[in-house]
């Protein structure tokens, strides 16, 4: 396998659980992201297209997070 080389031997469950858990923990934090900040945008009234336009998010970081969390609750009020 010229994508993922490795030595020939018994392979187990165990080399395949750092990728996959890396992979599941990047897919929950941005789905995060986007519903969290999607709940922001949706108490400033605005509409459902509107929050489409601003959640195309693709592998936030918390930087990321923290900058547009930031720039919604300046504007938000309860």
């Amino acid at each position: 396998m010229a994508l993922h080389p490795r030595k020939q031997d018994n392979p187990d469950d165990a080399r395949a659980s750092a990728p996959a858990i890396t992979l599941g923990v990047l897919s929950a934090f941005e789905g995060y992201v986007e519903g969290f900040l999607a709940t922001a945008f949706y108490l400033q009234q605005q509409t459902f297209g509107q929050i489409a336009k601003k959640l195309h998010i693709n592998n936030p970081d918390v930087e990321d997070m923290k900058r547009d969390l930031a720039a919604v609750t300046a504007r938000l009020t309860l």
